[in-house]
């Protein structure tokens, strides 16, 4: 038996999936969230150049389980594109969803590596958006509703427009941005992304990433401030 579509009623989209997903991580896995200062000069230069997505080595463990859980989420998006592509309105130019969050240390490692992968002005653009960047304001990574850094956004931000299962108390709901899967009653349980799954096995790949790190590098940074992150 497939899962009912929920109404509008019963949820705000993906905005408020992203805001309470974001507070259980920090609750439930991760403490506090960092300042910039805490954020800069922690992370050793050997898996501040392994972990980003390009250049990586594949025999090292935190690079190698990074890879892997992006890479199964991409496919489980293009499952779900390929078989309800027709019902989804997300793609370039939607932004509704992107608002400024906290990121993994290791996401963090990996954005900061892609700014310093850009052209100088591409870079220096981000990073002044960034700087002026506050919590309640959108991406900074946003130019004209479309992300710079597409390629190597947070996990978080693949699983946007996606059907999602929710933990809750009578076992779990379902939930996905109001746009998408207009005229479907109900959507199949193979397309459904257990969010706390993916959250555990995120969680999971950064504290093996700080292992690697030096003592008291942050669990999470805003990613306004992994933007300004320089990198050796």
């Amino acid at each position: 038996m497939n899962p009912a579509r929920p109404s509008r009623n019963q949820h705000a989209g993906n905005h408020e999936t992203r805001e309470n997903n974001e507070k259980m991580l920090n609750s439930k896995f991760l403490g506090r969230a960092p300042s910039c200062k805490d954020a800069k000069a922690t992370i050793k230069n050997k898996i501040i150049e392994d972990i980003s997505t390009q250049g990586t080595k594949p025999d090292d463990p935190a690079a190698g389980h990074y890879r892997s859980l992006v890479a199964k989420v991409d496919a489980h998006s293009r499952l779900v594109v390929d078989a309800l592509g027709a019902h989804m309105q997300c793609g370039p130019g939607c932004a509704g969803c992107c608002s400024h969050i906290s990121v993994f240390t290791v996401e963090a490692v990996a954005l900061a590596r892609g700014v310093a992968r850009l052209a100088p002005t591409q870079r220096q653009a981000i990073r002044r958006r960034a700087a002026g960047c506050g919590p309640a304001d959108a991406c900074p990574l946003l130019v004209d509703d479309h992300c710079t850094l597409y390629a190597v956004r947070p996990i978080i931000c693949r699983t946007h427009g996606l059907p999602l299962l929710i933990a809750s108390g009578d076992g779990g709901r379902m939930d996905w941005c109001p746009l998408n899967f207009e005229g479907l009653d109900a959507i199949p349980r193979e397309y459904l992304l257990d969010l706390e799954q993916l959250n555990r096995m995120l969680a999971g790949v950064n504290q093996a990433f700080l292992a690697c790190c030096e003592h008291g590098t942050p669990t999470r940074i805003p990613l306004a401030q992994a933007l300004l992150m320089e990198l050796a």
